[in-house]
């Protein structure tokens, strides 16, 4: 099994959209986060006045300045985004050592002991108990697993993160309640009750395990363990089709998280099943992603479903699968479908300058992006999305230590220290976006100098057709390792790595997608191009209607009407405005022919103009 190792972004579009996101877990008050949990442990209420007269600071705390939307103390789903919340900050503050998120982590955690400890039976949430007996009953009550879910997947990455034993006790103290709750219903009465949407409490269960090793959580694993959904996959059935495409991928990412810590080869059968129905029987749309309206379209066909699509939700959580079985297997291919949804996924439904979601990417003529706020609606989407950009810096880098082999999956520019056995290793990715365009280049340090100074190499006349890196690597003495190099799925030919312009001795891996270089490293800078092309991706379903990708990047007509296109491209689209200042302006585009003058840009870049992805192609 491969290992991640967590690096470092540097310059880029990238760590602008990541501190984009940190900037915004900062700017959230704790008091809003925490306001339904300690509403709900009778820690804080609000009169608008607490006497017969009113004091101007009683002002202060007005419910126009509390978060609203599924975070309102009348939704149901209250409490969610904590956890979220909670999971991304401890991600962030273990890559960039932020302080004062740090600081809000530990006071949060703080509070929820604070309104666990006001209370007699270990619950900590933001919802009231009796939603779990309503739902227990077979009556109407909006995913009480769902919300508690998220606040335990908070507390297990805060503690397994950030070594907070405090947020592990909290975990424990709730999953204590939930062990005596459940032990009142039988296997059949559990899954009626798992029919309702549990969020990953199966992972959870797993994660607690493994950092506890007490087996009354594999117990809770037995309990909930939805076998109506999985036998049906082990058999084969179609159990996807229409069916909510969120709740079955994380009871999936529960599985195969039960199979890594107990090696219950069931559980993997389970997932093998569900990743052949989704990967090998059905085909994502251009961006990589799936679900239309949050459900599964049937096996082979979306030429119906091009409306309200991806949902953030489930970008993410495929993304997180896809790189768990990346993790597990070593199939590249999984790295290829992880780059299409961070660029026409996360980034594409993340607004580039407020750092909003919005829930669905539509893929229909004329679409429009319908962008979340800060603090009035709080979807379920919007606690994935901090999640995503947070999840980044582990996408990157992976090691196999007992092989002595690093594998770089993404490319994405970052730095980071690592060790194989006792050998310790630098390694830093840059891209070069002057000899090359992209990934989503922007003003950068080294281009302003680049434009300034006339005794460096000249800049292309041209936007260059490839994607071009420097690698650094540094040893502390001479250390031998493999390099594994991932050749896109998307590439227009073949990878070429040289050192001073000379081949540096890669051999393309036995396994697709993979390059090599096995070498004794000690100081080395690997110059990596790979090629690109402007290609046609055709709808599943439907040949006589496609979309356009420039690499791995969907591109989009600023339109309302589609209008038929070439199955070849460069037949009718040529660059535009390709260069400004000091960066390539990558995947923009002008039409020409029956149809002139039609801008296309980046899905990515797109904030509120309408758009059109998929048009007649012959």
């Amino acid at each position: 099994m491969l290992k991640e190792e967590i690096v470092e972004l540097t310059e880029s579009e990238f760590l602008r959209r990541y501190k984009l996101n940190e900037k915004y877990l900062l700017s959230l008050s704790s008091e809003n986060l925490l306001r339904g949990y300690l509403f709900q442990s009778g820690l804080w209420s609000w009169s608008g006045s607490s006497s017969t007269t009113i004091d101007l600071e009683e002002f202060i705390d007005n419910p126009s300045d509390w978060h609203s939307g599924w975070e309102s103390l009348t939704s149901e789903l209250r409490g969610h985004f904590l956890g979220h919340w909670l999971s991304a900050a401890s991600r962030t503050v273990n890559v960039t050592g932020q302080c004062e998120l740090r600081g809000k982590i530990e006071f949060i955690v703080d509070q929820l002991s604070f309104c666990q400890n006001n209370q007699d039976d270990g619950w900590v949430a933001a919802i009231p108990r009796e939603m779990m007996y309503r739902m227990a009953k077979g009556k109407s009550a909006w995913a009480p697993h769902y919300t508690l879910h998220k606040l335990f997947m908070g507390l297990i990455d805060t503690y397994a993160i950030l070594g907070l034993r405090k947020a592990l006790d909290i975990a424990e103290n709730l999953a204590e309640w939930l062990y005596q709750w459940s032990e009142n219903f039988s296997e059949h009465e559990m899954d009626d009750i798992l029919d309702y949407e549990t969020g990953g409490m199966l992972e959870v269960w797993a994660d607690l395990y493994k950092l506890t090793d007490n087996k009354k959580y594999l117990t809770l694993v037995k309990r909930y363990t939805r076998r109506r959904f999985f036998n049906a996959l082990i058999a084969g059935d179609d159990v996807l089709s229409n069916k909510h495409a969120n709740t079955q991928i994380v009871e999936i990412l529960g599985a195969e998280r039960v199979w890594e810590v107990t090696g219950d080869e069931w559980f993997r059968k389970a997932t093998d099943a569900f990743w052949s129905q989704v990967f090998e029987e059905r085909k994502p749309y251009i961006t990589g992603g799936y679900s239309c309206g949050e459900l599964w379209a049937p096996p082979g066909d979306l030429s119906s479903r091009l409306g309200e699509t991806q949902e953030h939700c489930v970008v993410y959580n495929m993304i997180r699968l896809a790189y768990k079985r990346l993790l597990r297997t070593g199939d590249i291919r999984l790295a290829d479908f992880i780059e299409k949804n961070i660029y026409n996924g996360m980034f594409a439904q993340q607004h580039p300058y407020s750092g909003m979601v919005t829930y669905f990417l539509g893929m229909g003529p004329g679409s429009r992006k319908r962008w979340g706020s800060p603090t009035r609606h709080f979807w379920c989407c919007h606690g994935s999305l901090i999640q995503a950009q947070a999840y980044l810096p582990s996408l990157i880098l992976q090691k196999e230590e007992s092989q002595r082999r690093i594998y770089l999956t993404q490319y994405i520019p970052f730095r980071t220290s690592c060790s194989l056995g006792n050998d310790e290793i630098t390694i830093s990715l840059t891209a070069d976006n002057q000899r090359g365009a992209g990934p989503i280049s922007r003003s950068n340090s080294h281009g302003k100098r680049e434009i300034q100074h006339v005794d460096l190499p000249q800049i292309p006349f041209h936007r260059p057709d490839k994607w071009r890196f420097i690698l650094n690597v540094k040893c502390q003495e001479e250390t031998n390792f493999a390099l594994h190099l991932r050749l896109p799925a998307w590439a227009a030919g073949e990878l070429v790595a040289t050192i001073d312009g000379v081949s540096c001795g890669i051999k393309r891996d036995v396994l697709p997608g993979q390059y090599i270089i096995e070498k004794d490293w000690l100081n080395d800078q690997i110059i990596i191009e790979i090629p690109k092309k402007l290609v046609v991706e055709p709808l599943a379903g439907n040949d006589s209607i496609a979309g356009i990708c420039d690499g791995p990047i969907v591109l989009a007509a600023l339109t309302n009407v589609p209008f038929k296109i070439s199955a070849k491209p460069d037949d009718f689209l040529a660059p535009h405005n390709e260069r400004h200042h000091s960066f390539w302006n990558e995947g923009q585009y002008v039409s020409s022919g029956e149809h002139p003058g039609m801008m296309f840009v980046p899905l990515m870049n797109i904030t509120d103009q309408a758009y059109t992805v998929y048009f007649p192609c012959s």
